[in-house]
């Protein structure tokens, strides 16, 4: 079973760049993102919704995708989000 990466917010340059280094280790890249209408999506066979970072179940959403796909490691290119995400 490969190690499993969260990439968040998944649409940023850097994270395609991520996205790349990682499949090159084997690791199985999950995309997340905060709206439905973020067309880069579909740069990503496995990806999930979360609620806006400033959205009171962001926290538990976050740590219930965490668990639920056993994710090992989450990177995260946006400032505010790395802060918040260290945070939980």
């Amino acid at each position: 079973m490969s190690r499993k990466v969260l990439l968040f917010p998944a649409l940023l340059l850097e994270a395609v760049r991520i996205k790349v280094l990682a499949a090159e280790r084997g690791e199985t890249v999950i995309a997340a993102a905060t709206s439905a209408q973020e067309s880069g999506l579909k740069l990503f066979p496995q990806h999930v919704m979360l609620p806006h970072l400033t959205d009171a179940e962001f926290k538990s959403a976050l740590r219930a995708l965490l668990v639920s796909e056993s994710i090992a490691h989450i990177y995260s290119p946006h400032a505010r989000c790395y802060h918040e995400i260290s945070l939980i």
